[in-house]
């Protein structure tokens, strides 16, 4: 039989083997929720990228479409002008 303190140094070790494997798994826990939101992080940033360039398109559209129907307003009110005129 084992001595007293054989035990208890077997016993000992057993709890630090124990302990060892809890920390290994709880940092490698603590990275994969760190490259978890890394890539959550990026997946973000690239759809705000994509929605800033369509906004941006959208605004140019929008600009692009106000001076058209100035234009045209400014047309229709050239030829009810010569209208007038006659």
């Amino acid at each position: 039989m084992r001595s007293p303190k054989t035990q208890t140094v077997a016993q000992f070790e057993h709890l630090l083997q124990e302990i060892k494997l809890l920390t290994f798994k709880r940092l490698k826990t603590t990275v994969e929720e760190e490259k978890a939101k890394q890539d959550q992080l990026s997946v973000i940033i690239a759809k705000e990228q994509k929605t800033s360039n369509e906004v941006k398109a959208l605004k140019e559209e929008l600009e692009k479409a106000k001076k058209e129907r100035i234009h045209d307003i400014n047309k229709k009110n050239e030829v009810i002008r010569k209208l007038k005129g006659i």
